[in-house]
């Protein structure tokens, strides 16, 4: 396969420039079919709709049983205004009919198999933190797809049925505690022992049911987790609770059960694990119901790097950009990576527990007493254990998801975030930042005799394959079917002026009036110009063989929802590098239409823009499933602004966290100094654990809210 001719190339390049044989002349047919829905302006003509002639041909065919349906569709055909063009006539000649489109999807076909099995890095060497990580294909075809989301689903339920029985005991065990000694309760348990068993049963059940909590927090292969805090002071519970039914004195001396405390802490537990599988869920969701997906990479070849932000970006680049991918791999692996809980548990988490465990020591030795000392212990002990930090993170991460999923985009969890770190740009084509109904042509108006619809064709086929933010208005005036566009070879950018090509033996020139005058082209006075460039209304003309033969004109808008995550992901100090082959996009134009400050975006220039183009095109097989998208700049844009985001988040979420630990052992120890610990009472570190809960939650959803 002949190696791709790049369309950049030195702004100072002069005609002569292509020099190799022009290609042979292919002949294709086409019609004008209906008027365009595109606005007149002033003396313009209305842009037309041109379908393949071929396409009629179906039609009529179609229609051969009844030689009045053949008679409609002649007329139908001169009534379109049916145009020959050179370079375009019908042959007369039988040739064999082949279906075109199954042959060119198979041609296709053959051609994604090679690509896919070509990558220019490998998948593992975006994070090697993940080397020791197994790689789990849990989409790699439809079977796997269902016996995984039904392994989750699985997996949610039994968690809800663990949450509904802890639930129902933790409100037991709360009404045992709010109303002992009281009349509320039977008269049986007005008795301390009768009580303290029934509160010890009550709370042997939570744990029996909890039990799995318990296997998960004695799993150290990974560091301590989230659970460890929760399973040690739920042990100490249960010893505190066995001596306060054995020894009476411990009561006396300001002893109170704590069950209810750790029977909240279960529950709240459950909680943010039902919240981390609806979280995986959707994400999972979000993956397999995408027919196109694109995966976020670093740009790590240096050399392409420092190429691709040359003079536009200082010192160490470190470039993100989107690569098209069949399947995002490491899904499960990365959804349960960098858990912040986990990080929490294992730092303030245990702080507490041996803090907990000086406080025993500390007033076993100052009050003369081991019963003081273990009752102010165990309090403190429960107050500060992180049992909330679970729920609040996955309740960020799942929010996340389900505002991203709008945007065509996913995070996997907190290590998928981890991908903007030291991120200082991203790299996108400009045709992506500006969507279907983000340009428009309002009219043409043609010079020297020139056809409409000649004009448009070899217009349209220079556009579409610069990949212009036009390509897709001229796309939707030729119905998606670009094999009437005539073959362009010899393609070359002109920085900030256009395009010059050739197409049938002849030099075409696409830009500004400026490429024109430069190729020695007569163009109209600008006094003319100015008539149809109100409104920022931009003038594209056509020259051919020296000859100027068409203006169109274009306007470009911004997209309001990549307008509001451009004015975010800029918060977060990252540049957006643009490749572009369109005249009027630049970094004034971008700056003005998406109200940016200058220099936030950066169009690269000829060299910039052709070291980037093996990654632009780039489609591999897998990638690593950290920050997936739909392939739009929205999705791209929103998934690197919410990852900056979520990273701040994450540094939030463990300061307050860890604060509310650190405030809860300081009462504690604060009131056993005062001699008012006995105002403490399970009820108390419960009420406690959920405010800062819930104060955690609203802070960090505000944050999450900024995205």
């Amino acid at each position: 396969m002949p190696k791709k001719k790049s369309f950049f190339d030195s702004a100072n390049a002069y005609e002569p420039l292509y020099s190799k044989t022009p290609p042979d002349i292919i002949e294709k047919s086409a019609t004008i079919k209906s008027k365009s829905k595109f606005d007149k302006t002033l003396d313009l003509e209305e842009i037309p709709t041109i379908v393949a002639v071929e396409e009629l041909e179906k039609t009529k065919i179609s229609l051969s049983n009844s030689d009045t349906a053949q008679e409609k569709v002649s007329d139908d055909i001169e009534e379109g205004y049916q145009i020959v063009l050179d370079g375009f006539e019908d042959s007369t000649e039988e040739i064999s009919k082949i279906d075109e489109e199954l042959a060119e999807k198979q041609l296709q076909e053959r051609r994604k198999d090679k690509v896919n099995k070509f990558r220019l890095f490998s998948p593992d060497d975006i994070d090697a933190s993940s080397k020791d990580t197994v790689i789990k294909d849990e989409y790699h075809n439809e079977d796997k797809k269902g016996n995984f989301i039904s392994r989750l689903e699985g997996a949610r339920k039994s968690e809800k049925t663990v949450i509904i029985i802890t639930a129902v005991l933790t409100v037991l065990l709360g009404l045992l505690t709010i109303f002992k000694d009281s009349s509320y309760l039977p008269s049986v348990l007005l008795d301390s022992v009768p009580y303290m068993v029934t509160v010890l049963a009550v709370y042997f059940a939570v744990i029996l049911f909890n039990c799995r909590t318990f296997v998960h927090g004695l799993k150290f292969k990974g560091g301590i987790n989230s659970d460890f805090p929760i399973i040690v002071s739920a042990t100490v519970v249960f010893i505190h609770t066995v001596l306060l039914l054995a020894d009476g004195d411990l009561m006396i001396d300001d002893g109170t059960p704590y069950p209810f405390a750790i029977a909240f802490a279960f529950l709240i537990s459950g909680v943010g694990k039902y919240t981390m599988l609806t979280r995986i869920i959707t994400n999972f969701n979000f993956l397999v119901n995408r027919k196109e997906m694109y995966s976020v990479e670093t740009i790590i070849n240096q050399v392409d790097a420092a190429i691709i932000s040359r003079g536009l970006l200082t010192g160490e680049t470190n470039l993100k950009t989107s690569i098209k991918t069949d399947e995002p791999t490491k899904f499960l692996d990365i959804a349960g990576s960098s858990d912040p809980a986990d990080f929490i548990a294992k730092t303030i988490g245990s702080v507490m527990l041996v803090m907990s465990l000086a406080l025993f020591g500390i007033f076993t030795f100052v009050h003369k007493s081991w019963h003081i000392g273990l009752n102010i212990a165990v309090c403190a002990m429960c107050i500060s254990v992180p049992c909330i930090a679970g729920y609040n993170v996955n309740s960020v991460l799942l929010g996340l998801s389900k505002q991203l999923s709008r945007s065509g985009a996913m995070i996997n969890g907190f290590e998928g975030a981890s991908i903007v770190d030291d991120t200082n740009a991203i790299v996108i084509e400009a045709q992506d930042l500006f969507g279907p109904r983000s340009c428009e042509i309002h009219g043409i108006k043609t010079f020297n005799g020139a056809k409409a619809d000649d004009v448009i064709l070899k217009t349209a086929a220079v556009i579409i394959n610069t990949k212009s933010p036009l390509a897709s208005v001229f796309d939707d005036v030729i119905i998606g079917k670009q094999t009437i566009l005539p073959e362009v070879d010899g393609i070359v950018y002109e920085d900030k002026m256009g395009t010059s090509a050739w197409i049938y033996r002849k030099k075409i020139l696409v830009g500004t009036r400026e490429m024109l005058i430069r190729h020695g082209v007569k163009v109209p006075r600008e006094e003319y110009e100015q008539r149809y460039t109100r409104k920022g209304r931009k003038i594209l003309y056509l020259a051919v063989t020296g000859k100027l033969m068409a203006m169109f004109v274009v306007s470009y808008n911004a997209d309001p929802q990549l307008k509001k995550s451009l004015k975010r992901l800029e918060k977060s100090g990252m540049t957006i590098l643009v490749k572009s082959a369109d005249p009027f996009i630049n970094d004034e134009s971008i700056a003005e239409l998406f109200s940016l400050p200058e220099g936030y975006v950066r169009v690269m220039n000829s060299s910039n823009g052709r070291a980037f183009e093996k990654y632009s095109d780039m489609h591999v097989e897998k990638s690593p499933a950290y920050v997936v998208h739909n392939g739009s700049a929205l999705g791209f844009v929103s998934a690197m602004s919410a990852a900056e985001n979520l990273q701040e988040t994450r540094k939030i979420l463990s300061v307050l966290i860890s604060f509310g630990c650190a405030i809860g052992f300081g009462v504690v120890a604060l009131l056993g100094a005062v001699g008012g610990y006995a105002q403490l009472s399970a009820v108390s570190v419960v009420a406690f654990q959920a405010v800062w809960c819930i104060f955690v939650e609203i802070v960090s959803k505000i944050k999450r809210l900024g995205i």
